[in-house]
């Protein structure tokens, strides 16, 4: 009897992945995640997954700027909400974290501005509440939220005034 002529298949997952490391091959421009509509249900099972694949290094929201304080509390927060699963944290109504599916209507035009110049259009974000007006802005795909901004003074999305 002879040999299969049948090729083995490499169990190395690696083997044939890109060789051009992501940051090299995106300049100005950083290419998004489509927001999947609707999240296929066991997507929503698994838990929460920070990437920071996409943080915004040079705009006015740099999560370079973050204080040892805030940082602190941040990975307290990301910590606590990784043990959670995407169908928790991504509920509608959810205080904790909030989607906005129509950046147009966004009240900061500098924010808005970012987003097109910088990541395509990004017309989605979700942001994460961090401690009082601290908030972390990111992209929701599946289980992960890719991190872009830090928000420190609640200044990308402001809430509306009440009683003024």
């Amino acid at each position: 009897m002879g040999r299969s002529k049948t090729p083995k298949v490499s169990q190395n997952p690696f083997k044939g992945a890109r060789k051009t490391p992501h940051a090299v091959l995106a300049a100005d421009v950083v290419r998004v995640p489509k927001a999947a509509t609707p999240v296929p249900s066991d997507e929503n099972q698994r838990k929460v997954r920070f990437l920071f694949d996409l943080v915004d290094h040079d705009g006015d929201w740099s999560l370079l700027d973050i204080s040892k304080e805030d940082h602190s509390r941040l990975l307290d927060v990301m910590a606590q909400v990784e043990q959670m699963t995407a169908g928790e944290l991504f509920k509608p109504g959810q205080r904790l974290c909030k989607t906005y599916s129509d950046m147009a209507a966004c009240p900061n035009s500098k924010a808005t501005d970012r987003l097109v110049n910088r990541y395509e259009g990004l017309d989605h974000m979700v942001r994460l509440e961090i401690d009082g007006v601290k908030r972390l802005y990111g992209v929701r795909a599946g289980h992960e939220f890719h991190i872009i901004w830090w928000d420190p003074k609640h200044e990308v999305w402001p809430s509306k005034l009440h009683n003024t």
